[in-house]
């Protein structure tokens, strides 16, 4: 199958920013609004499959300016490396554990779920002048989400939960997903199949 590039949007700033490129806040390249209809309308709705990952440094007591929103078919995964702590939401199960630095929350859409991580908790402990969390979305394609359906889950898991692996010359690596050298994520596995 061939594949072409058929347009290229630019990300947008968040609601309320001037745009500038060194002001806080994730940019959005597609379009995402809440329940609320907060949010960033964008002239791309959707696509896929894809692997986005996005290294985010927000303000002290602010997470990404999205309340309850969707998602039907992806896996979505929050690695919070320093600041506040956030206390994450879904209709299924209702507020989670806390996330704290070093922990993750991970959300397995399957066939919908309605989740929030906006409601942020002070870390007094932690002097960082933002919080810096990882956002990973892995939506493996609507041909996926059609013949193999799951049903939704999320959870939160603390640093001590997730296995480490000591590489030569000191480096550690962190299971967060899938296997790695006999280490298995508290995760588990994706309940489809994925190759990058």
């Amino acid at each position: 199958m061939a594949r072409s590039i058929s347009s290229v949007c630019r990300a947008s700033a968040p609601p309320g920013s001037s745009g500038r490129s060194d002001e806080f806040g994730p940019r959005r390249a597609v379009g995402s609004v809440d329940i609320d209809g907060r949010g960033v309308q964008h002239e791309l709705p959707s696509f896929g499959p894809f692997v986005f990952l996005e290294d985010a440094l927000l303000p002290r007591g602010k997470m990404p300016p999205f309340g309850k929103h969707p998602h039907a078919g992806l896996l979505s995964l929050t690695l919070l490396l320093r600041g506040d702590h956030v206390k994450p939401w879904d209709n299924i199960w209702g507020e989670s554990l806390t996330l704290r630095p070093g922990g993750m929350y991970v959300v397995d859409s399957g066939t919908g779920i309605v989740h929030s991580e906006d409601l942020v908790v002070p870390n007094p402990k932690d002097t960082a002048k933002a919080t810096h969390a990882i956002f990973m979305w892995l939506d493996p394609g609507i041909f996926v989400r059609r013949h193999a359906p799951t049903v939704a889950s999320a959870h939160v898991y603390l640093h001590a939960q997730i296995p480490e692996v000591k590489e030569q010359g000191g480096m550690t690596v962190r299971v967060l997903l899938g296997h790695y050298l006999g280490r298995t994520s508290p995760f588990g596995h994706l309940h489809r199949s994925v190759r990058l």
